[in-house]
């Protein structure tokens, strides 16, 4: 334990008091804990008794916020103002949004990627961009062949992004690439069950990048939105107990999905939000504990594969 293992708190006996808040807490149990643990839909989970209307203003000393970038929303602004009195820490790893809402509170400490990647509590990260010199665009009803100059000169930069990452031949270099990385990895520390992690644009094109893989004799698991819950955690187990090589994510595996295993990123589709990006890259950044690897250089080296043309090269 945290507090114990690092002399916080001496006598066992006295550790705190923590529980995860369920609407259906009795106020007896909730006065007996020191630390109550809720996401904010729990909060408002049963209306009639939600834990805004069942304990008082003053009931807690602290609030923090975790994955703070959503603190902007109402339903944070309203418990965070009920709870007016207490002190409020946020705190998040992407501390950005697409809408461009400001995260409340003032900025009292940012630690850098890069520092924490030189303290070895996350993977390192490097990146193999794609590029084809060969490329050409067409037009329906159109028979001509484009470069990407003529096309520009036609077309806005996102449809031309868009069209490079649903396109089957740069596809077919990023699932080659990414395969390769694979394959260096298992000979270097063939004991790690690493795995790529492959975000596509749509349920359609995510088969389409499945198939792709496939094709190429890796085992593929897809998981999206659309799933029923009962399939989507038999897929997950599946990714737990190592039956894939390839996971196919659409909309899926972001905040909290912690696999570590994911160490190849290839990238299939563009990115309008910074945040959403950020998040997605987390997925590969989990560190593989040292009892498991081979050797830290080698296990925790995750890797961004994409072709240049998606526009993530900012």
């Amino acid at each position: 334990n945290l507090w114990i293992n690092y002399d916080i708190i001496l006598d066992p006996e006295d550790m705190p008091v923590v529980e995860e808040y369920e609407p259906d807490m009795l106020m007896s149990s909730l006065e007996k804990c020191h630390f109550v643990i809720a996401n904010v839909h729990k909060l408002y989970e049963n209306s009639q008794n939600s834990l805004l209307n069942k304990v008082p203003p003053d009931f807690f000393d602290m609030i923090i916020v975790d994955e703070a970038h959503h603190s902007a929303a109402q339903s944070w602004k309203t418990a965070i103002n009920y709870f007016s009195n207490a002190k409020v820490l946020h705190v998040t790893g992407t501390p950005y949004r697409g809408d461009h809402q400001e995260i409340p509170g003032e900025k009292i400490h940012n630690t850098s990627l890069a520092e924490v990647m030189a303290l070895r509590y996350v993977k390192w990260l490097r990146k193999s961009t794609l590029n084809n010199p060969n490329l050409y665009f067409t037009l329906p009803g159109d028979s001509k062949r484009y470069t990407l100059e003529e096309i520009l000169s036609i077309k806005e930069k996102e449809w031309v992004e868009k069209s490079v990452a649903l396109s089957e031949e740069c596809s077919a270099d990023v699932v080659k690439e990414s395969i390769k990385h694979l394959g260096i990895l298992r000979e270097a520390s063939p004991q790690v069950p690493h795995k790529i992690l492959a975000v596509a644009c749509s349920i359609a094109h995510a088969e389409d990048v499945a198939k792709w893989y496939t094709q190429q004799n890796m085992r593929v698991i897809i998981v999206h939105s659309d799933m029923q819950k009962e399939f989507l955690e038999k897929q997950f187990l599946k990714i737990e107990n190592h039956e894939c090589d390839v996971v196919v994510s659409v909309n899926m595996l972001m905040e909290g999905y912690d696999h570590k295993y994911l160490t190849i990123l290839a990238i299939f589709r563009p990115y309008r939000s910074l945040n959403a990006f950020a998040q997605i890259v987390g997925r590969v950044l989990r560190a593989i504990p040292d009892e498991e690897i081979t050797d830290f250089a080698i296990d925790n080296n995750a890797i961004l594969i994409y072709h240049e043309e998606i526009g993530l090269d900012l």
